[in-house]
Parts: structure tokens; C-alpha cells; sequence
């Protein structure tokens, strides 16, 4: 089961309290909530429902906006402590993985540009447009606390389509924003990276060992299926997955990912058919825009029919079906 740190859901019920809204039930046990853990995909789902009744703006934004770093303990720490807005943003970056399960959060910087990528790395968790949102606000607060920080000089892109929400997101920051993105993003200049972040004194410095401890646990109790999964939904759209390069990217060696397997009574190629197969039925039900030659070749097959014939065998219908139904 993929999951969220329980103080995502703490913060997402805060904000509310303070707009006055009633979150709907999250079907999250208290159980799973005490652990500190919770499904991911029935809180995103709760996100998506609360915004929904809500009709003074995003709402995914604005609780952003309000996010209190402090809520993520260690993490929080880091960040806070951080002396320039690159540090703060690389750390937040490098321990997201405690956060949250199967997303793909990462900083790239070309030229003199900076972009911030952020998605949930499972296709059937959807739709998830506040919580993309939630997680670009929480970055936005970021780079306002850098001192200097020119906000007009922001870009956002979101990977939805619902140009209401664009629009209502544009009005609230001010900046330029746009959907139907393969990702969810907010782009910057380079330079601001060296911008100082505003000192705070009552932030104490966290233990990294113990951070990095955390991440070395997390990961290794990870399943193996899990692992290879998210690296290739990482990968569709960009190469086509091979064996050798997600074993390297997991920091293992061919024949031990295939022993791990194995072990699983998996198979490599199961996973990737499976990811493929998934990540069609998604861009079919809610990119209808695009053709099915385009998603053949955005998932590494050389035409469209041997997509055609891979999701029939998978669905049961055709891809020409599955999208008018």
C-alpha cells in the first residue's frame, strides 16, 4: 500500500478548521492515522473531495500556503535551517521519500533556469489535482521565504486538465500557469538559488544520521516489486525501462534484482507490462486529446498496433473501445 506521512492529513484538517470548511470522511482508520501513515490514494482522494465544495479559490493552493514545516518534524528541521533557498529546497527533495510513497520529486536546473517537478508515480490515483497544487504551494512558500525572491518570475504547469482550476490558480499567485503538463512544476530563475532564506532563531539543527538512517530503513522495507514499479512509471515517457539501468538506479546488479524477483514470483517484464498497461488506461480515459500512436510511442512501443494488441489482452477491449466507454 502506498502512503503519507500522518501529518499531511493534520495539516489538510487545520487549514480547513481555520477556513471553516467540514472535510468530508477520509475512510482513513485512526488505527492507520496513529501509526503516523495513512493510504495515499485515500488521502488524495479526500483532498480532491474537500476542494470540490469549496468556492473561493483553489483550495489545494491555499492550504499550501498555510503548511506549517514545523509539522514534518526532522524534515521540517532541515529545511528550516537550510542558509539559501537552493540547500532548503534540495533537502526537502532528498527526504521527501518519508513523506510520501511513488512520487517523483525532484530539481533540475538547465541554463538559467530552475525547474521543480513534483507527481504521484501511480496512474490510478486520479484525479489529483489538489495535491499536486498542495505540494507546488508548499514549495511557492519556499521560495517566498528566500529574501529577494522575485515571485513575477515564476512559472507553473500542471499536469491536469481542467482549465477552470488553471485559471482560479493563476488569479490567486499572480504568475503565469498552464495544464496538460507530463508534469506538475513551478519553474524559476537559477540565480535565486543563492538567494539567503529569512533566519529563523528558534529552529535547531536536525540529526541527519538519523535522517538518512530513517531513509536507508524506508527504502530497504520497501518491497522489490514497489521499487522496480515506481522506477519505471519514473521512466515511461522517457526511456524505455530496461532491466540493467533500473537495477542500477535501485543499487543493485542485474542478476540480484532478478534473484529478488524471482524470490516475489515476479518477473521484470510482468512489472513492466503491467506499468504500461496502466499508465495507457490512464492517458486513454483522461487525455483524450491525444492519439493512441502518441501514447504508443510515449511508452516505448514502435506502433500504435502493438499498443493496440497489448491492452486488448490486458483489458479485454480495444484502446478505441476503452476510450468511448
Amino acid at each position: 500500500m502506498l502512503t503519507v506521512c500522518g501529518s499531511a492529513l493534520d495539516a489538510w484538517f487545520g487549514v480547513c478548521a481555520d477556513l471553516g470548511i467540514q472535510p468530508p470522511e477520509t475512510g482513513i482508520s485512526a488505527s492507520e492515522h496513529n501509526a503516523g501513515v495513512i493510504p495515499l490514494a485515500g488521502f488524495v482522494a479526500m483532498l480532491e473531495a474537500t476542494a470540490s465544495h469549496y468556492k473561493e479559490g483553489p483550495l489545494g493552493w491555499i492550504a499550501g500556503e498555510r503548511f506549517e514545516f514545523t509539522q514534518l518534524g526532522e524534515i521540517g528541521k532541515a529545511i528550516l535551517s537550510s542558509s539559501t533557498l537552493g540547500t532548503a529546497l534540495q533537502r526537502f527533495v532528498d527526504y521527501f521519500a518519508l513523506v510520501q510513497d511513488a512520487a517523483e520529486f525532484d530539481i533540475r536546473v538547465c541554463d538559467d533556469t530552475v525547474t521543480v517537478g513534483y507527481r504521484i508515480l501511480a496512474p490510478e490515483i486520479w484525479p489529483r489535482q489538489h495535491d499536486a497544487l498542495f505540494t507546488l504551494s508548499i514549495v511557492g512558500q519556499l521560495l517566498r521565504r528566500a529574501q529577494s525572491f522575485d515571485w513575477t518570475s515564476v512559472q507553473l504547469a500542471l499536469e491536469g486538465n481542467d482549465p477552470a482550476l488553471t485559471t482560479a490558480v493563476r488569479h490567486r499567485t499572480g504568475v503565469a500557469c498552464t495544464d496538460k503538463a507530463d508534469t506538475n512544476l513551478i519553474r524559476f530563475p537559477a540565480s535565486a538559488l543563492a538567494l539567503p532564506m529569512a533566519h529563523r532563531d528558534d529552529v535547531i539543527r536536525p540529526d541527519y544520521k538519523i535522517l538518512n538512517r530513517d531513509l536507508a530503513q524506508k527504502r530497504r522495507a520497501m518491497s522489490v516489486e514497489l521499487r522496480v514499479e515506481t522506477e519505471v512509471y519514473r521512466l515511461l515517457g522517457a526511456d524505455l525501462p530496461s532491466q540493467d539501468l533500473i537495477a542500477s538506479n535501485l543499487g543493485m546488479s542485474t542478476r540480484t534484482l532478478r534473484r529478488r524477483l524471482a524470490q516475489a514470483n515476479r518477473s521484470f517484464q510482468d512489472i513492466v507490462y503491467k506499468c504500461r498497461m496502466k499508465q495507457a488506461a490512464h492517458e486513454f480515459r483522461w487525455r483524450r486529446s491525444g492519439s493512441i500512436a502518441h501514447t504508443a510511442l510515449r511508452l516505448g512501443y514502435s506502433e500504435h498496433s502493438a499498443l493496440t494488441r497489448a491492452f486488448r489482452r490486458w483489458s479485454g477491449v480495444s484502446p478505441q473501445t476503452y476510450l468511448h466507454a
